[in-house]
Order: C-alpha cells, then sequence, then structure tokens
C-alpha cells in the first residue's frame, strides 16, 4: 500500500509525520512557544550563554529545554566578533533526529526543507551578541520570537511607499512583503476642498482614527498618518 492513514489505529506515526503537522499547526513559523517554563530567556554567565528553561520550535520539531543549557567560549577574539547562538537540528535519511545548540560568530542560516526530502538540516538563531576583544560579553539579543499557535498570523506590518493619485481615483493598499511581515504601500487620491480624510495609529494595541479635511494639496503617509501640504 503507498498510502497511510496517519490517523488510524495501529498505524506508524513517525518522526516526520509529527513534525510536519507541527509545522502546520504553527503556521509554518519557528519561534518559543509562549508561556512554558522560562520562554528560554537567554543571559550572559561569564564567558559563557545560558538559555534558560523553554519549547522551541523549528521547521516543527518541538525542543524542550527542562534545565539551563549553557554554551562557552572560549579565550579572547583579536577583534570585536559578532556571534549567533543556534539551534540545528539534523534529519537523517534513516529518521534519526539529532538537535544540537552551538555558538557561531553570525553568518547565513542553512534551512533546508525537511519535509520534502525527509532529511536535512535546519537552523534557527535564537540569539546574537558581541564577544569583546577582553572576552566579555555585551549587547545580548533574543531573536527567536515568542509565538502562540494559530495560522495566518501578521508578525509585523510596516508603511511602504504612498502614491498621490488624481483626484476622485480609487484608493488603493497593496502588500509587497509577505502573509507574515506585511509591508503596506497606499495610493491615496488627491483630495478635493471639504472631503473628509481618515488616519490610523495605534495605541498600546488600540487602533485610533482620526479625520482631516482636505485642501488640495497633495498627500502622504507617515506611520499611518495622512499628511496634507
Amino acid at each position: 500500500m503507498s498510502f497511510k492513514v496517519l490517523e488510524q489505529n495501529g498505524i506508524d506515526n513517525e518522526n516526520v509525520d509529527g513534525g510536519a503537522f507541527n509545522r502546520f499547526t504553527a503556521g509554518g513559523r519557528d519561534g518559543i512557544i509562549r508561556g512554558v517554563l522560562s520562554d528560554c530567556a537567554l543571559a550572559a554567565v561569564g564567558n559563557g550563554i545560558g538559555i534558560s528553561p523553554g519549547e522551541i520550535i523549528m521547521c516543527g520539531i518541538r525542543v524542550k529545554i527542562t534545565e539551563t543549557e549553557t554554551l562557552f567560549l572560549s579565550g579572547s577574539p583579536i577583534a570585536v566578533t559578532q556571534y549567533q547562538i543556534i539551534a540545528q537540528a539534523t534529519l537523517q535519511s534513516n529518521r534519526s533526529l539529532f538537535v544540537s545548540f552551538l555558538l557561531r560568530p553570525s553568518g547565513a542560516l542553512r534551512q533546508d526543507s525537511l519535509y520534502a526530502s525527509e532529511q536535512g538540516v535546519y537552523e534557527v538563531e535564537i540569539g546574537t551578541f558581541t564577544h569583546n576583544t577582553d572576552g566579555s560579553i555585551s549587547d545580548l539579543e533574543q531573536r527567536l520570537k515568542l509565538i502562540d499557535g494559530g495560522v495566518g498570523t501578521i508578525e509585523s506590518f510596516k508603511i511602504g511607499t504612498t502614491t498621490t493619485l488624481p483626484p476622485g481615483s480609487d484608493a488603493y493598499v497593496e502588500n509587497v512583503g509577505t502573509d507574515k511581515n506585511v509591508v503596506a504601500n497606499f495610493g491615496i487620491p488627491k483630495g478635493e476642498p471639504g472631503d473628509n480624510l481618515y488616519s490610523f495609529s495605534v495605541d498600546n494595541g488600540r487602533l485610533i482614527v482620526t479625520s482631516a479635511i482636505a485642501d488640495g494639496n497633495a498627500l502622504s503617509l507617515k506611520n499611518g498618518h495622512i499628511i496634507l501640504g
């Protein structure tokens, strides 16, 4: 038989089956699952970095840290060096799965399509820091985001460009980013005298809508606010 029903009794659910479904339920996102133990908070520990208990999901693979995981650097660099804190998953063709944590100078992440070939290497950047010439660690920053469940969550929203259109034209908004990281380009008609124009802003998670009266001047948009003139 060339298929298997994963919800059928007695069917073997392999790690690639579980991981693929976890990735689906997380909306394809990597992150730290919010509210588990200490959310994998980072701390400098002498010449090392401590990753506190929490749970990471990376390409659908869940890694639960039950006690602080500490990674150390040896010696002092000749020049100030930027480092990454990496979680790396290696899936072999026989379904063996290995996960490790490492510190390395900043560079590109390897993120193979694990479930397309059912093997490969997938890395996420947990955080970054600076290793100074005296051996000290500074600028420690957690880069892997805290996430909740759900599909289609927008992680960021930025305003791109604005175009002033002739009076009477239809306004438009287009997303030139991605589904998760939206970059919105706006087309705004030139106002006729007496027109009400509305702008928006966000204050502590609340949408604030304000209005302005067009005077026929050109329009622009900055941080969600319509600017006349």
